[in-house]
């Protein structure tokens, strides 16, 4: 593992101002501000937190005394139960932010959603992950890089705040490491994992195959009648690449597998993934596609595996057969109601990690096997972004929840059912109605849907009136906008944005809508 991307950094607390002793909410406890001994939440600064104080009962007192409209949310939400746990989300999410210190608009933004609507989200699904390995007789988890960085800086804070008997690690793997090592015979499921499509070139589709600096290349591109490997290619041309590649130059594709499957295995023993115990693998999914990769890898050398491995991940829109037990937290119980809000580009955005993707593992002189990242610079699109400032507050965020809901005498993993409860509310609004600033901040983010990170894209960019269709229907697989209602808020005055909003949100929301079909 690696220290620098693991380990839960110190994070400088900023201006807020914590006095802990137990934990009571001024409007809907059984106790009075002036019972003593009580930690005062809410958002009046002046009669909650400094009368609190005069009566001897403990306050949290935050510089910045005005709740966001998503704090707001948490703090009235009265389906959240106890009420103690929803005035501690809200003001967990004021003191992350207070931690911090932007400086433009955008960062403020950014700061306002990864507290009271990322953070919160987060939250609720690694409580899941970790009930759910307990449950499971899972005592090793294996977050995969790279949606798994935050998630991972999360589950330790929890695992060590409730004192779990969980091991918690990260593995540098990515699809572009894992399906190559995957391979077996080129079967349809390998062509599809690889993701191979229209307007890719020759030379892109040799890459993936390991064959991009190969002599037999050439000569692959000769029998399937390209000249040249920056030639584009129809779905017509995919399928009869492929057919070219099984039949006359498989056994290079297979002796790259080979090769680096064998580098794989290596840097997944020395991870400690083949204990006889059973283990977990953490993803935000959708397909399942990195599990079934990672079985295709290491079934030959841990015939274990099918039996021993258990995926948690936040949604599955399909499941792999035969891969070991998948299981998603969207799809069950009250999570299925988030169903509708989840914009899988914007997700991904939100768990971005603050390193590059893992392209492959090389064998060091010694011996030993280590992943080779892509480069990560300060100009990387996604720190210039502020992925640095997302992760700070949602690390804060969970510091500060854990603190008053312990003050509070909850015990955070029996309280999934309110996290979750605190997500749809948050997510909802957020996702459905975003204002101006929040779809400007989150829609800007340079999302690479390629595993080649090489092509970066806004999530939600502006559009013209007459591209809304298209964004709606997709046709022809085109995707205008991964977060439409982001668009459209970035897009149009503000009454004409809500009114489209408005007349979007019941199309979104019904369950005959691609995105909301349930497995």
């Amino acid at each position: 593992m690696s220290n620098e991307l693991c380990s839960d950094e110190r994070i400088h607390h900023g201006p807020t101002c914590l006095r802990r002793a137990a934990a009571m909410a001024s409007s809907g406890c059984c106790r009075t501000k002036n019972s003593g001994n009580h930690l005062q939440i809410d958002d009046s600064f002046f009669a909650d937190v400094v009368q609190a104080g005069g009566w001897d009962c403990s306050s949290v007192c935050c510089h910045d005394e005005h709740l966001t409209r998503f704090e707001r949310l948490l703090a009235q939400a009265d389906s959240i139960k106890p009420k103690i746990v929803r005035s501690a989300l809200a003001e967990s999410a004021r003191a992350a932010r207070a931690r911090s210190d932007p400086v433009t608009s955008q960062q403020r933004t950014i700061a306002e959603v990864s507290a009271g609507v990322s953070a919160v989200m987060l939250l609720a699904y690694v409580v899941w992950i970790l009930a759910r390995a307990q449950a499971s007789g899972v005592k090793r988890l294996y977050f995969l890089a790279r949606d798994g960085q935050i998630l991972l800086k999360m589950a330790r804070k929890i695992i060590r705040h409730s004192g779990l008997d969980l091991d918690a690690r990260y593995l540098f793997v990515s699809r572009q490491s894992l399906h190559l090592p995957g391979i077996q015979d080129l079967s349809e499921d390998d062509i599809k994992s690889l993701g191979f499509h229209t307007d890719q070139t020759v030379g892109e589709i040799l890459s993936r195959l390991g064959l991009s600096g190969d002599p037999s290349a050439l000569k692959l591109l000769a029998d399937a009648g390209f000249k040249s490997p920056l030639a584009k290619l129809t779905a017509q041309q995919i399928s009869d690449l492929a057919s070219t590649l099984r039949s006359g130059h498989l056994e290079h594709v297979i002796r790259n597998a080979t090769r680096q499957r064998a580098v794989l295995v290596d840097y997944l023993r020395q991870e400690g993934f083949f204990t006889e115990e059973k283990i977990g693998i953490v993803d935000l999914g959708w397909k399942g596609g990195l599990q079934r990769s990672l079985y295709a890898a290491v079934q030959s050398h841990d015939p274990t595996f099918v039996n021993r491995v258990h995926g948690f991940y936040f949604r599955l829109l399909s499941r792999p057969a035969g891969v070991g037990t998948l299981e998603s937290y969207v799809n069950e119980g009250r999570a299925a109601s988030l169903a509708p809000f989840i914009r899988a580009s914007l997700f991904e955005a939100i768990c971005a990690a603050q390193h590059g993707t893992t392209i492959s593992h090389e064998r060091e002189a010694n011996g030993t096997a280590r992943p080779v990242r892509a480069p990560y610079a300060e100009n990387d699109p996604a720190s210039v972004w502020g992925v640095g400032l997302q992760h700070d507050i949602i690390k804060a965020f969970t510091d500060e929840v854990l603190a008053n809901l312990g003050i509070a005498g909850q015990n955070i993993l029996e309280l999934g059912s309110d996290l979750t409860e605190a997500s749809f509310l948050v997510l909802r609004a957020f996702i459905s109605h975003p204002t101006r600033k929040e779809a400007e901040a989150m829609g800007s983010f340079p999302h690479a849907p390629s595993q080649f990170h090489r092509e970066f894209s806004e999530i939600a960019p502006r559009l013209r009136l007459d591209q809304l269709p298209l964004a709606l229907t997709s046709k022809n697989n085109t995707v205008v906008s991964e977060w439409i209602e982001g668009s459209i808020a970035r897009s149009f005055p503000g009454p004409i944005a809500s009114l489209l909003l408005a007349v979007l949100a019941p199309i979104r929301r019904s369950p005959l809508y691609p995105s909301n079909k349930r497995l």
